[in-house]
C-alpha cells in the first residue's frame, strides 16, 4: 500500500481528482509486487538441497558418466573391428 504521505504528495502534485486513478494503479502494482515477494520467498524456502543431497547427485552423475564412457569405448572397439573387417 502507498503511505499516507505518498498519497497526499500525488494529490498535491496532480490534484485529488486526477491523482485518484494513478493512486489506484500504483496501489495495485505495490500489491502485485508484495504478492510476488511472498511467492519468491515461499519458493526459496521449499526444501533446499542439503550437502548430502548434492553429494548423492554428484555420485549418480559420476556413475552415469563412467557408464557412458565405457559404452563409448565398447562402441569404438566395435567400429574399429568393423572397419578392419571391411578393409580386410
Amino acid at each position: 500500500m502507498l503511505t499516507f504521505e505518498q498519497t497526499k504528495g500525488l494529490e498535491e502534485a496532480f490534484g485529488a481528482e486526477k491523482a485518484a486513478p494513478l493512486i489506484g494503479i500504483l496501489q495495485d502494482i505495490v500489491h502485485h509486487i508484495d504478492n510476488q515477494k511472498v511467492a519468491v520467498k515461499a519458493d526459496l524456502l521449499m526444501e533446499p538441497a542439503t550437502k548430502a543431497d548434492i553429494a548423492r547427485l554428484e555420485g549418480k552423475i559420476e556413475s552415469e558418466i563412467a557408464r557412458l564412457e565405457d559404452k563409448i569405448t565398447r562402441l569404438e572397439g566395435k567400429l574399429d573391428s568393423s572397419v578392419a573387417s571391411i578393409n580386410g
